[in-house]
């Protein structure tokens, strides 16, 4: 088989996924934004936003303590109820906003309680289950310990505290440091480079991985990734990653995809909105995947650059692109 029919090959493994998503999509009418999306989503100028306090509360008798002094945290004030409630207050960056209410706290307390914890949001409901972290080991918290009102749309979860401090997040909280050490990870094979292609909001560097094992001078495919447009949406972050790693490996067939394909890569789109505890936005307060057309953010210009020598290099063809998000399931969307 010549080399132009197995990149048909490989092309036709990746399409089936989207074709009928693409039927579906085609309109002449201007793109505002999607039934689930507050109003004017797709007005990307900067808008203000709230940056939250970073700190440790105490309240109550015995004293319960929390904290949001790490990255990813999100936790805007602390309060006591009665004598074993206490109320988490969360507000998202800004507003109107998708209802992604994120949240990351550690709490503890000055002698062992069994305390209930009330998660309120402002401009949001409650929507993801909590995760429990302690000793580096993530679950969720079991439903019998967890108390739904459905009028105020908030969650009250049962906690068995100590002095000891846990973590209480929407999802799995990933670190820059364990961002950083996958990224070393994959630069670990000869075939993968790493490119800073431009800084962010805040001036933190947005990366491109590229894999590129292919025949210099020869005609190939090139595969674009993305993820974490949107911080909440984890599970689609490492979707993303456990993808990458899967063409980096050395089965047959990944090996001979590498022979045909460049992957270009961008892990992390929106490093501020993660390290900030974001629902959705960015450090512009902008929702990343709706300025793939004006390009107003760093971030999304950031990438366009990236790709735009594409363009100009008769040797490389861009096949398909995969913009990795997660809701109540893992989706693929084509770029």
């Amino acid at each position: 088989m010549n080399s132009k029919c197995t990149m048909y090959k490989y092309t036709f493994l990746i399409l089936p996924f989207c074709i009928g998503f693409l039927l579906n999509c085609k309109s002449t009418e201007e793109f505002t934004g999607f039934s689930y999306d507050p109003p004017n989503v797709t007005d990307t100028q900067d808008k203000k936003v709230q940056p939250q306090h970073r700190r440790v509360i105490g309240a109550g008798t015995p004293t319960v303590w929390v904290s949001n002094n790490f990255e990813g945290a999100r936790l805007n004030d602390f309060y006591s109820v009665n004598e074993n409630t206490y109320e988490v207050f969360i507000e998202p960056e800004n507003a109107p906003i998708n209802n992604s209410p994120w949240f990351a706290f550690e709490i503890w307390s000055d002698t062992s309680t069994t305390s209930w914890i009330r998660l309120n949001y402002n401009n949001g409901r409650h929507r993801y289950v909590p995760k429990i972290t302690i000793n580096d080991s993530t679950y969720s918290v079991e439903m019998e310990n967890t108390l739904y009102d459905t009028i105020s749309k908030t969650l009250t979860l049962k906690l068995q505290l100590s002095q000891d401090p846990i973590l209480v997040s929407a999802q799995r909280v990933s670190s820059s440091e364990t961002y950083n050490n996958w990224l070393e990870e994959m630069l670990a094979h000869n075939f993968v480079s790493q490119t800073t292609i431009g800084y962010s909001k805040l001036g933190n560097p947005i990366k491109e991985l590229m894999i590129d094992e292919t025949e210099h001078g020869k005609q190939v495919g090139v595969l674009i990734l993305m993820s974490r447009q949107h911080p909440p949406e984890v599970s689609g972050y490492y979707a993303a990653r456990y993808f990458f790693e899967e063409i980096t490996s050395n089965s047959e067939l990944s090996k001979q995809f590498r022979s045909q394909f460049i992957v270009k890569s961008y892990p992390l789109i929106n490093i501020d909105g993660v390290l900030n505890g974001h629902w959705r936005h960015n450090a512009g307060g902008v929702d990343l995947n709706r300025d793939w057309t004006n390009f107003n953010q760093p971030e999304t210009k950031a990438v366009r650059d990236a790709l735009l020598p594409l363009l100009e290099d008769p040797l490389k063809k861009v096949y398909y692109g995969i913009d990795f998000h997660s809701t109540n399931e893992n989706i693929f969307y084509p770029i």
